[in-house]
């Protein structure tokens, strides 16, 4: 079964430790959530990533890349997570930082995904000013784990 996205959110906050994001639509069980997280410093670290509020039941949330600063040394780390959806709900995701910064967000819904290993690698480059040129973004090789990747 090939992975097809969802639904998808974004949202920010300014000068705040938390930013709560619910999803528009209900997400169903079986499929994952997924997201990035972003925020304005280098000595503030992201505390967690959970379930705050919606009807949905999700396992448990997996960090990765937590923190990844910026590759240009300019104040913002960054982080990803995901988690598999056990009961189809309403559901909002809370953004949990060490100190008030500015956070930014994005969080996805996916079906079609081995929800027993959702994820097999998974690299990160955060670069708040990549540039417009050709091959300007780098996000850093991940070789396929197998053969359906």
């Amino acid at each position: 079964m090939a992975m097809v996205h969802v639904q998808d959110d974004e949202g920010r906050t300014g000068a705040s430790s938390t930013h709560a994001e619910a999803f528009t639509s209900n997400v169903t069980s079986g499929s994952i959530v997924c997201g990035g997280v972003w925020w304005t410093s280098l000595t503030i670290t992201l505390s967690s990533v959970a379930q705050s509020a919606g009807t949905a039941t999700i396992g448990t949330v997996t960090l990765l890349s937590n923190p990844t600063d910026d590759a240009a040394g300019n104040s913002a780390r960054a982080a990803m997570w995901y988690a598999v959806v056990t009961g189809t709900g309403s559901l909002t995701m809370t953004y949990t930082c060490s100190a008030a910064t500015n956070i930014s967000v994005v969080q996805a819904e996916a079906s079609g995904v081995d929800t027993v290993t959702p994820l097999k690698g998974s690299a990160m480059q955060a670069q708040s000013n990549p540039g417009t040129g050709t091959d300007a973004i780098l996000s850093g090789a991940t070789p396929a784990a197998v053969t359906d990747d």
